[in-house]
């Protein structure tokens, strides 16, 4: 991948000269092969103006007549607009999955309290992991300060539940 010398968002940067590469073999393609090199010059020029001011808002030497640095403030554009579009689609990806994850769990879960209601063992859980969740439960009611009578009487109610009645 093609280096360029620049001071922010280095990766945008980066993908838009491989953009640019691209797009200038279109535009000027007598400009191709010195691309990276026109694109440095231009950067540099663009670091080093007064008070910001964009290069080629004023023309700055041989980059007057040439296309590259349009070509590639436009790849900028592009691929900033790209990398917003895919954030945003990522982010409504994640929102589907935890809400399709969410309602499947809240699901399970409420089809697992009716069993319980209906007396059923609702989910068939292996040794371990009863195990596993009845040393849970009594631990959270001694952080809970129970008493051992009350402790034993939820320890005994979720044992049955969990385990499948005769």
């Amino acid at each position: 991948m093609a280096s360029v010398e620049m001071n922010q968002n280095d990766y945008e940067n980066t993908l838009a000269l491989e953009l640019g590469n691209t797009l200038i073999k279109d535009v000027a393609p007598e400009e191709a092969s010195d691309f990276e090199a026109i694109i440095n010059e231009y950067n540099k020029a663009k670091n080093e103006s007064p008070d910001g001011e964009h290069p080629l808002a004023f023309g700055v030497g041989d980059l007057v007549n040439i296309m590259s640095p349009y070509v590639f403030e436009a790849a900028k554009v592009i691929i900033g607009f790209l990398l917003l579009q895919a954030a945003s689609s990522a982010k409504n990806i994640a929102t589907a999955a935890f809400t399709t994850g969410t309602d499947l769990i809240t699901e399970r879960l409420t089809n697992w309290m009716k069993g319980l209601a209906d007396g059923k063992q609702p989910l068939p859980l292996n040794a371990d992991q009863e195990a596993d969740l009845l040393a849970r439960i009594r631990k959270r009611l001694a952080e809970l300060k129970a008493n051992p009578q009350i402790t034993e009487a939820v320890m005994k109610s979720v044992d049955d539940a969990i385990r499948p009645t005769p």
